[in-house]
């Protein structure tokens, strides 16, 4: 009896729905485009500064000694007008003050005007010479960095970050935005919260302090060290041949797994707190791990 109430319900809705769906699909998005190329002459002492709102950043490095940008700043609405006037309430500015080059996007509406009623959002395609200093501030959006060979600085909300190919000083603050890197050397600060963090391959130092994550760090190369403060997280190591690394481990309201041949020397160990080494007594690189409630997991 319920199976074919069911059937007579879906019968039934199968026409209203089809209806709504054609519905949707007579409603036109327009979209609108406004684009602007330019270069920039660089020489060795000039950094790049980037202010970006609800923007897709798209940064990477060539050889040559310009800065190279296009922007795209889009709007998407049904009314073609009305994408057409919050296409010009987005604004972009670029300036040079002293050694550095100032790239921003903001909404700006004049007094009697309404808030844009479009979805808006800016495109950059950055190109800067390898040694270019990078500092990066954006909310609402994405970041894409590659092959960068500098000092590399980002601080984001709500805007996930990949990085691919990053050598240098490093330096990233996330509030909900997930991190992934791939091929990263150097010295390298993450601070983060609510943002989920995928690390694959790691050379120089990393220091890690994280807040309600998901941290999954592999291909681990002869680091300098590593020192990781997190808070109600998982945190995962793939470190191959772990006894290549010393480690001191301070856990409380967590739990570790580990490979059964990992005889780690226990300094505290009761139902809540876990003050642990392994390898202490060599030079080896140290991995230094603080976990206030999560699991930790070491795995070849």
């Amino acid at each position: 009896m319920k199976s074919l109430k069911l059937y007579i319900i879906l019968l039934f809705s199968i026409p209203y729905m089809l209806g709504m769906n054609e519905a949707i699909a007579q409603v036109k998005v327009q979209v609108v485009t406004k684009t602007i190329n330019k270069s920039i002459q660089w020489s060795r002492d000039i950094s790049l500064q980037l202010t970006g709102e609800r923007a897709e950043i798209h940064c990477t490095t060539h050889s040559q000694n310009t800065i190279d940008f296009k922007i795209e700043i889009i709007a998407e609405n049904k009314d073609k007008k009305t994408a057409e006037s919050d296409l010009n309430k987005m604004k972009w500015i670029n300036r040079i003050y002293g050694k550095t080059i100032y790239l921003r996007n903001y909404v700006e509406i004049a007094r009697g005007e309404t808030r844009p009623q479009s979805d808006l959002k800016v495109i950059y395609t950055i190109v800067v010479p390898e040694a270019c200093n990078i500092n990066i501030v954006n909310y609402f959006g994405r970041i894409y960095v590659s092959n960068a060979h500098s000092t590399l600085s980002i601080e984001s909300k709500f805007c996930p970050i990949s990085l691919k190919n990053i050598t240098g000083s490093v330096n990233v603050d996330s509030y909900l935005g997930d991190i992934s890197a791939d091929n990263i050397d150097g010295t390298i600060k993450l601070i983060t919260d609510q943002s989920d963090i995928d690390i694959n391959g790691i050379s120089g130092s990393l220091n890690l302090q994280s807040n309600l994550a998901s941290i999954n760090i592999g291909g681990i190369n002869n680091p300098d060290r590593i020192n990781i403060q997190a808070s109600k997280s998982k945190l995962m190591l793939e470190t191959g041949d772990f006894t290549k690394f010393s480690f001191k481990l301070k856990l409380a309201n967590a739990t570790i797994n580990k490979p059964d041949t990992m005889k780690l020397n226990f300094l505290k160990k009761d139902n809540a707190k876990i003050q642990a080494q392994f390898n202490a007594e060599t030079n080896y690189p140290l991995i230094n791990i603080e976990l206030n409630t999560g699991t930790l997991t070491i795995v070849n």
